[in-house]
Parts: structure tokens; C-alpha cells; sequence
């Protein structure tokens, strides 16, 4: 898939080549190369920002939404939990 950020030096612009899982408008999701857990999913923006906090109302609905889609939740397993983590610093 095509860098869509003009960082090319970011480890989360250069995911863009795993296949996606899910995605809207604003946001998609890939499975992690290195996960930490079975499935480790990432949601990412589209959009290149330092911090999840730094995404407008409309970016973070749409990471909010890729959590409840079928794909990223595992579809079969059938987990008590799930952690969710944002990362403050993407620079």
C-alpha cells in the first residue's frame, strides 16, 4: 500500500504494508508484526500525528469504531478483556 504520511521515518507510517484487517475513511487496522499477544492488533490514522490526542473528534471516533469491528475482535475467540493502549509519542 502506498505511505500515505510524509514520514517515512515513523515505525507506524511504514506498517502500511501488512495487510489490513479493517479500515474506514479515517483509520485502519493491521495485525502486529512483533506481537506481544495472539492477534496483537494496531489501529492506526491515517493521518500522521505524534500523539493519539493530537487526532481531531472525528479521527478518534473512527479508531473508536475499527475497535468494534468483527475483524479486529478476534472473530471465534472469545476473550473476558482486551487492552487498549495509546501511545503518547509516535515521533
Amino acid at each position: 500500500m502506498t505511505n500515505l504520511s510524509s514520514e517515512t521515518s515513523c515505525v507506524f507510517c511504514t506498517v502500511r504494508d501488512e495487510p489490513i484487517v479493517a479500515r474506514n475513511r479515517l483509520a485502519y487496522a493491521v495485525r502486529d508484526t512483533s506481537p506481544v499477544t495472539a492477534l496483537h492488533t494496531l489501529i492506526l490514522p491515517n493521518r500522521h500525528v505524534a500523539s493519539y490526542f493530537d487526532l481531531d473528534a472525528d479521527e478518534q471516533r473512527a479508531i473508536d469504531e475499527l475497535l468494534e469491528k468483527e475483524p479486529v475482535r478476534h472473530p471465534g475467540l472469545r476473550p473476558d478483556g482486551r487492552r487498549v493502549q495509546y501511545r503518547r509519542q509516535y515521533r
